[in-house]
This record gives C-alpha cells, sequence and structure tokens, in this order.
C-alpha cells in the first residue's frame, strides 16, 4: 500500500524497504515542505507589521479623542493625548489597541534585531543586543501608559511615558546609526537621509 503512494514513487524510493521506513521517509518529506511553505508564508507577510502601527497609532489616537469629545469628557481645543483616553469607554479602546500595538510593535523591534543580526555589516553584536532591549523596554513603557491611565495611577502612567518616547528615541537613533553602517546602494543612502530627517 504504501510502497504505491505516490509521494514515494515520486522521491523515487527503494520499494524493496519496509512499509514502515518508507512511511516515515515521505512523512518527514511532507513535514519539511509543509514547515518551509508555512515560514515562507510568514516570512513574506512580515512588512505588514510596521504598516499596522502606522495606521493603527494614529486611527486609536484620533478615535479616543473623537469618543471623549462626543461625550464631553475633554475639552475639543488640543487636549493631551492621555487625557482623551482616561474616561471609560474610549479608555477601554485606547487600552486594547495600544495593547495591540505594543505586540506588533515588539515584534518589529525583534524582527529588526534579527536583520541586523543576520547582516553581516560590522556592527557590533551587544550594540544591536542592546537596541533591542532598549526597544522591547520602550514597548513596555507604552503597555504601562495604556493600562495605568493617567487619573488612577499617575506615577506609572508618567514612568511609562518617559520610558516609552526616551527609549524609542535612543532606539531610533540607533536604527538610524544601524542603517548608515550597512548602507550601499543609492537607494539605500536616500533611506537614510530620510531616517535622518
Amino acid at each position: 500500500m504504501w510502497k504505491s503512494h505516490p509521494q514515494c514513487i515520486r522521491l523515487g524510493l527503494n520499494t524493496d524497504l519496509p512499509a514502515i521506513s518508507i512511511l516515515s521517509y515521505c512523512e518527514s518529506d511532507a513535514l519539511d515542505h509543509a514547515t518551509s511553505e508555512c515560514q515562507e508564508m510568514v516570512t513574506s507577510h512580515l512588512h505588514y507589521l510596521p504598516l499596522a502601527v502606522f495606521i493603527l497609532t494614529p486611527l486609536t489616537f484620533i478615535s479616543t479623542y473623537t469618543w471623549s469629545v462626543l461625550l464631553d469628557q475633554v475639552e475639543p481645543a488640543f487636549p493631551y493625548i492621555s487625557d482623551t483616553g482616561t474616561l471609560p469607554p474610549a479608555s477601554c479602546i485606547f487600552s486594547q489597541f495600544l495593547n495591540i500595538i505594543t505586540v506588533f510593535m515588539s515584534c518589529c523591534v525583534y524582527i529588526r534585531y534579527r536583520l541586523v543580526k543576520n547582516a553581516e555589516s560590522g556592527i557590533i553584536s551587544w550594540v544591536n543586543t542592546m537596541a533591542a532591549w532598549l526597544g522591547g523596554i520602550s514597548c513596555l513603557g507604552l503597555s504601562l501608559v495604556a493600562n495605568f491611565q493617567e487619573s488612577n495611577v499617575s506615577s506609572v502612567h508618567v514612568l511609562g511615558a518617559d520610558t516609552c518616547f526616551i527609549g524609542g528615541a535612543i532606539y531610533f537613533c540607533l536604527q538610524v546609526g544601524f542603517y548608515f553602517t550597512q548602507k550601499g546602494t543609492e537607494d539605500q543612502i536616500l533611506y537614510c537621509d530620510v531616517l535622518v530627517l
């Protein structure tokens, strides 16, 4: 029965082998093929993560601002972002979406870490590791901002905001430095110049 399996025939297996050996070989080949297809499917869509962050972040701030103004929870004349996410139901939307953004940003930090690590760019490994940790801590700061409203636990909220903004600024400066270290083509040089702006 297994000796006539299409996968085994395609592989040109010796049909004199016991059926268990043929089955094991066919299953391992199918598993390797499925694994590589799965990896390709996942890695071919990684560019959507920064795009999701780019779209969801302003969408979150605009929606919580609109909701808070419509419910007369804040003055419409440029309130702090944290003020728009202080009272329910806007605080629920604010927290949920910022938590989703935090997960996406953490994934982006890890992916960038792996890209720099795998590139032969001459970047010192510990600097890349430090940048990844700094990016992760900045994401944790954003999560603190999301979950500890300014009106409830102000000190934790401010700590999270400071961690997010200061750590994020240093992280992005390091990433710009990595780009300058890795630059080579004219497109990459233009991209580095845009990053600096």
